[in-house]
């Protein structure tokens, strides 16, 4: 095992630079210059389902204490999502520190899981029932359907429209029952 650490002990001037690594491909300008993670399980061995490959984080110190701790707030993960002979497939996540009023931990943000069978990568976004994807612009849903699932087994989904925010916070909305006798579409 190894690890290549550079520490900057005092402040540097940082009017013309910042603290870090530039990785610079100027020969081939083609290609560009890389950073890569590899996992290996050992000499000709190969990887295993859910294996991490790779892991970037960023931390700081957390609170002013005596002594105070390292928390990581926010992290990227590539893992192997299946490992076979022919259906390969990664999973990628970014993580971001969380508290519930007391403690902090990771939790996933965004999760794009490969599937090794059917051709497709799947997303998921936010953490837990409070969670907010706020996008800029429009949301285009090409080739499929948009489906709105409730947040636990036994409540129907609902769309809400809100009015102009300068206005309020009421809304108009399509809720789902709970059960259906059978499936309705309207045109």
């Amino acid at each position: 095992t190894g690890e290549l650490a550079l520490n900057i002990l005092t402040d540097p001037d940082t009017s013309f630079f910042n603290t870090g690594l530039l990785l610079s491909n100027q020969k081939d300008s083609a290609n560009p210059a890389e950073i890569r993670l590899e996992k290996k399980r050992g000499l000709f061995n190969v990887g295993q389902n859910n294996d991490d490959i790779g892991r970037l984080q960023f931390m700081s110190n957390n609170a002013a204490t005596p002594f105070p701790e390292r928390i990581t707030f926010a992290e990227i993960v590539a893992t192997i999502g299946t490992a076979a002979d022919t259906d390969e497939a990664g999973n990628l996540s970014l993580k971001v520190a969380c508290s519930d009023g007391s403690t902090s931990a990771l939790q996933t943000a965004l999760l794009a899981r490969g599937e090794g069978t059917a051709n497709r990568v799947n997303i998921n976004l936010g953490y837990g029932a409070l969670s907010e994807t706020d996008i800029a612009g429009a949301l285009t849903v090409t080739g499929g359907s948009a489906l709105i699932k409730a947040t636990d087994a036994s409540t129907g989904g609902r769309i809400l429209i809100r009015e102009g925010s300068s206005n309020g916070s009421n809304y108009v909305g399509f809720n789902a029952p709970a059960s259906i006798g059978t499936s309705q579409s309207y045109q």
